[in-house]
């Protein structure tokens, strides 16, 4: 059997296989990994082969990069503005630019996860509140991790990234100055341990908080969407009222 020839541009065969509707992901990606093996490029057809499947979230995040890149850029700008602020703030800097640049990469989230939302909402696909979380969740954690970003403004990130949380934050911070003595010994294995117990319980606390945070916007913005829409059938029905109204005295 002859060799098929060289897939001859893999970057827009991939572009082609995240851009498919998410049922559709599996059989394109093996079509693609199949072809790429005929054509005597075994090595490419074991990594696109072994790429994920993206679950529900990522899948909506991945179109809507696609769909509205600028977008998607600006989440990821709002990201690495708040990483500068944090930094700076550890350096001595003062606490207004992260409270402002905290702001501005939480409303720019929010507003992309709502995009995402009503992506999936279009495709038939009613995200539950666990996707919304986790698609809000992905996006705060690729804002300030260069690759996924990466990955997410080009539309092919396969995984659901963990929130960077308090651990990253903390992260951040300069190392403790040298002590000039030395602690006793019992003392020096106890430390640490407890500070890492504190910084897992101010993790998990700030992680509840802004979910919380999350889910109350969301809901706030469903609410004002609901109101209007109620106050547009009111009115529609009003002016039905009168239509009618006017032929009977006629």
């Amino acid at each position: 059997m002859p060799r098929l020839a060289v897939v001859p541009d893999l970057e827009q065969e991939l572009d082609h296989v995240f851009g498919v509707s998410l049922d559709e992901f599996t059989a394109r990606r093996n079509e693609l990994a199949t072809r790429l093996k005929n054509a005597g490029q075994p090595e490419a057809a074991e990594q696109v082969r072994a790429l994920r499947k993206p679950s529900v979230a990522v899948w909506a995040l991945n179109q809507v990069a696609r769909r509205d890149p600028g977008a998607m850029a600006g989440v990821v700008e709002a990201g690495r503005e708040l990483r500068k602020a944090q930094e700076a703030a550890f350096a001595g800097g003062g606490a207004d630019s992260v409270r402002r640049a905290t702001t501005d990469e939480r409303n720019a989230v929010r507003k992309l996860t709502r995009t995402a939302e009503r992506l999936l909402e279009d495709e038939g696909r009613k995200p539950t509140r666990a996707v919304v979380d986790r698609i809000g969740a992905t996006l705060r954690a690729a804002a300030v991790d260069p690759e996924a970003a990466g990955l997410l403004a080009r539309g092919r990130l396969t995984g659901e990234l963990e929130s960077p949380g308090f651990t990253a934050v903390a992260s951040l911070a300069p190392p403790p100055a040298k002590r000039r003595r030395a602690a006793p010994a019992g003392l020096d294995r106890a430390a640490p341990r407890a500070h890492e117990q504190r910084l897992r319980r101010l993790e998990q606390r700030l992680e509840t908080l802004e979910r919380k945070a999350e889910q109350a916007a969301v809901r706030a913005e469903r609410a004002e969407a609901d109101a209007i829409a109620a106050k547009e059938a009111a009115d529609a029905a009003a002016e039905e009222l009168r239509q009618e109204r006017e032929r009977g005295r006629t």
